[in-house]
């Protein structure tokens, strides 16, 4: 285990270096690793292990670790394992890390768990940073000051060091300071006139209230031709009318459905913060097992610009931004109370500033040249989850509907929050048929060693209880009895429904749930369907695949109605091909020995699906090959339901 895992750009590898040796002079150890070759599946596993098993990392931050990829994803994953973050400025100044660096990089400056670099010694850079580590306890104190940073600084110059790592962020922090009080004295002596024009904020404690406007349905142009990332401006049509949150999610509405409040600043009227895209999904799980007739999701990036157009607005002038929106000028370095400034022309407050909001999408900046043209959803996978509307220390140039921010799903960050959107949730026709087949408890082997990387170790796995799990994939027929609406794209009331995210089919469970028929309905885990898929069989069907499954050789380039092909052992039909099913579980890595009725990891970056489809070739139709996320193509998911008894789980 080494003490401090050092993360650095190629370019920066000079500087990364000395800070090893300064580190590695107290006796402690650190990790790093040239960037002198392409990192494989194995060297990221190796690097993830690396910063689970440290005590800290520090992230070496310059023009070009910004630019990194393989940065990026170990700043990610420190904060995914809850590790102290030393980040150290190299060659930039505090205002361009603001400007160019993504909410996840910003995060390793401002996040209550970083360590500060001291800013009032009169020790050497590099003791500097030796201090921060040791405030921690992780290493001990130097006796002596290391010598100073070289590489990417001018070599011969220790002042130059000194003035970029203690003078700049001195200089910052007292300008800030500065700011901070102005913006104060401005705040206190216009409070009561603030007042006086907007009402504050009612929030619904102790229960959830929240406050919503109906948008109608319309269409607008999206994006810009300011930027790359917003082109090309294009109408979408918005077909059917929605409701969104007047507010920002409050810390007080978090806190009554979650039972904490994980903000940096703390308020119950300011919007939560420090909640990553995952943790939004979990707090809208919860929000819609309360079953009061509304289905709670995010907005997709289309209705939240839609929304925050509010009837064909162009970007907002600068004296409008002051009355509608907190930045930085004007914010005090810090979130403010939701609904204090004036809302748009839809009732819609704090849609530009104060926190960044969380879309459903996916991210892709070239997605606007291939998007629908009607109720566009995004990308059907990627590796980031779309922003918008900025935040409280952004410029106002950056204050626009079109603007477009992105993050890791798992990022924590304190300038990003979300609101919702709700939806009336169908009632359930009375109609509805589903056959189920009983699955008895048992164990078996799942996985391959014989296979893809992701699907090692084969291990052993128990199922303790018995199960029902459906016949047949869910019909189209049967999707419409619940939702009204059809999303798929080979209509056919006998075929699978497809084109639904793995989010579709948790609203179509949560309305399955509310017909309250004795049963609680759900998707399988990944063990449960591939224990369900072999059927008592140590592997998957042998001999002729065309005799159970429609794929890429027989399919003719579609799906096809559902129970057509011979079932397996245990009575099911098109466990493999026709449409991959989603399960239950985050996709991740497989566990080496024994587990009891696993459910995955608690997070991830996309779920599981399984079972392989319609376009898919031979050799995914395996019972162990396995995918996270959407795999892709629009028109191939679909999913199947798991069922027990009211009281069982």
């Amino acid at each position: 285990m080494a003490d401090v895992f050092i993360s650095f750009a190629e370019e920066d590898e000079a500087a990364a270096c000395q800070i090893a040796r300064a580190i590695e002079q107290t006796g402690c150890t650190t990790w790093y690793y040239t960037r002198d070759s392409s990192p494989g599946p194995s060297h990221l596993a190796q690097v993830r292990l690396a910063i689970e098993v440290s005590r800290a990392v520090l992230v070496v931050v310059s023009r070009d670790s910004l630019d990194s990829q393989e940065v990026t994803h170990e700043v990610a994953a420190a904060y995914e394992c809850r590790k102290p973050l030393l980040p150290v400025l190299l060659g930039m100044t505090h205002a361009e890390f603001q400007k160019r660096s993504q909410p996840l990089w910003r995060q390793a400056l401002c996040t209550a768990t970083s360590i500060g670099i001291p800013s009032r010694d009169s020790h050497a850079a590099l003791h500097r940073i030796v201090d921060g580590l040791t405030t921690l306890g992780i290493v001990p104190p130097l006796q002596a000051p290391p010598a100073t940073i070289r590489g990417r600084v001018d070599p011969n110059s220790a002042t130059h060091v000194r003035k970029l790592l203690r003078g700049r962020m001195l200089w910052w922090l007292a300008g800030l300071c500065l700011v901070g009080l102005v913006a104060a004295i401005w705040v206190v002596n216009s409070e009561k006139q603030r007042r006086n024009t907007i009402a504050p904020r009612t929030v619904g404690v102790p229960h959830f209230a929240m406050d919503f406007a109906k948008i109608p349905a319309g269409e607008f142009q999206m994006g810009s031709d300011l930027w790359a990332t917003e082109m090309p401006a294009h109408r979408v049509v918005i077909s059917r009318p929605f409701e969104m949150g007047r507010y920002q999610v409050t810390q007080a509405q978090w806190k009554a459905v979650m039972g904490s409040d994980p903000s940096y600043f703390k308020g119950p009227d300011r919007p939560v913060e420090n909640v990553s895209w995952n943790d939004v999904q979990n707090f809208l799980t919860k929000l819609n097992l309360e079953g009061d007739g509304y289905w709670y999701r995010l907005p997709t990036e289309a209705e939240w610009e839609y929304a925050g157009r509010a009837g064909g607005k162009a970007e907002h002038s600068p004296g409008e931004l002051e009355t509608m929106a907190w930045f930085d000028a004007n914010s005090g370095g810090q979130d403010h109370a939701v609904g204090r400034k004036q809302p748009n022309a839809w009732g819609l407050y704090d849609m530009l500033g104060n926190v960044w909001e969380w879309c459903q999408d996916w991210y892709d900046e070239s997605y606007y040249k291939v998007s629908a043209p009607t109720d566009p959803t995004g990308p059907a996978a990627g590796t980031y989850r779309v922003l918008r509307g900025g935040c409280w220390f952004l410029p106002s140039k950056q204050l626009r509907l079109s603007y477009r921010g992105r993050d890791l799903p798992g990022a924590r960050v304190l300038a990003v929050g979300f609101r919702c959107v709700r939806e009336l949730r169908p009632k359930p026709s009375t109609k509805l048929k589903m056959e189920f087949v009983r699955i008895p408890a048992g164990e078996f082997e799942m996985g391959s060693n014989d296979a893809d990387a992701g699907e090692k170790p084969a291990h052993r796995v128990g199922i303790s209880r018995p199960f029902e799990i459906g016949k047949y994939e869910v019909t189209q027929a049967q999707w419409e009895a619940v939702m009204i609406t059809n999303p798929s794209y080979f209509k056919d009331p006998s075929r699978p429904v497809e084109s639904v995210s793995w989010e579709d089919a948790q609203r179509f469970l949560n309305a399955l749930n509310d017909k309250k028929d004795g049963y609680r309905y759900r998707l399988p885990t990944e063990a449960e369907w591939e224990y369900a898929a072999r059927a008592g069989a140590t592997a998957g069907p042998t001999g002729n695949l065309d005799a159970v499954a429609w794929y890429q050789p027989n399919a003719g380039a579609q799906t096809h109605p559902v129970g057509q092909r011979k079932p397996n052992a245990w009575g099911l039909y098109d466990m493999l091909g026709n449409v991959w099913e989603w399960c239950a579980d985050w996709y991740g890595a497989y566990p080496a020995a024994l587990v009891m009725d696993p459910i995955g990891p608690s997070h991830g970056t996309g779920h599981v699906v399984r079972g392989g489809s319609w376009v898919s070739a031979a050799t995914y139709l395996r019972v162990t090959s396995r995918y996270g996320g959407a795999p892709g193509h629009p028109y191939i998911t679909g999913f199947r339901c798991v069922r027990n008894g009211l009281g069982v789980e």
